[in-house]
């Protein structure tokens, strides 16, 4: 079965590859991204199935993001929030 790739948004090193080693050895493709604008323009031009989102980001809130994201789609992915 194939899913879609998982959006990543986590600016600690240590946590973030962590993360993405651990989802890749379960077999997921992860796309890793160290901003809150890196993570927008990702999933304004990509399907995931899931995101994972730091709160607390150098240029931002992922709670913000998730509300920008669900204002402009219905059917965006789910959001998990980790700090």
């Amino acid at each position: 079965m194939k899913y879609l790739p998982l959006c990543l948004i986590e600016d600690d090193e240590i946590m973030g590859e962590s993360l993405q080693d651990r989802f890749q050895l379960e077999g997921f493709s992860v796309q890793w991204l160290r901003t809150l604008a890196s993570g927008r323009a990702a999933l304004a031009r990509q399907r995931f199935g899931a995101v994972l989102s730091d709160i607390r980001l150098p240029d931002g809130d992922g709670g913000d993001l998730f509300l920008e994201v669900r204002q402009l789609s219905p059917n965006a992915p789910p959001f998990i929030f980790i700090t």
